[in-house]
């Protein structure tokens, strides 16, 4: 599968943004809008006009890289959104790990098919990333995993790693 190939996909995948989002907050998930409505008007609201605007961003962003994917690959400003968007979806998965024993049993089944969901798009990315930043962009993109070059990956785990650690220092 080409770079190109592999970002259409993964920009395609960020669609189910929206839909998940609607679930996830219905009273047979998580609840999300009975606690949102226990917030004061003004919070509530801020909450969300901030959920919204996360899920166009995220949405936008999927759309741009699958109807762009040849920009994507081959400009510097593409490459480095795909290393933002793969280092994000990394981040996402692991909290997502992190947060998993927290989640209700009756949303178990959504824990889990977002766990796959992001272990696919965040590595996916990065995978692409790797093979836009090598200029190799019509072979399997898995071949490049081995070839990422160690100070960028480096840079990108001690980011995640950072990101980690800010998160379980804010954690309740």
């Amino acid at each position: 599968m080409t770079a190109e190939t592999t970002l259409k996909v993964l920009g395609l995948s960020q669609l189910i943004q929206a839909p998940a989002t609607a679930m996830l907050a219905s009273d047979r998930v998580l609840g999300l809008r009975r606690e949102i409505e226990r917030l004061s008007p003004i919070n509530g609201a801020i909450v969300r006009v901030l959920g919204g605007a996360v899920v166009v961003v995220l949405v936008a962003l999927g759309l741009l890289v699958a109807i762009y994917p040849a920009d994507v690959v081959r400009t510097d400003f593409g490459r480095a959104l795909t290393l933002f968007l793969g280092a994000f979806w990394t981040t996402r998965f692991l909290l997502q790990i992190w947060y998993g024993r927290r989640w209700p049993a009756r949303a178990q089944a959504w824990h889990y098919l977002l766990l796959i969901v992001f272990l696919l798009q965040g590595p996916g990315y990065l995978l692409a990333w790797a093979k836009a930043a090598r200029g190799d962009t019509t072979n399997a993109c898995i071949s490049s995993c081995a070839r990422i070059e160690p100070a960028s990956l480096g840079n990108l785990l001690r980011a995640t790693r950072d990101t980690t650690s800010f998160v379980k220092s804010a954690r309740p």
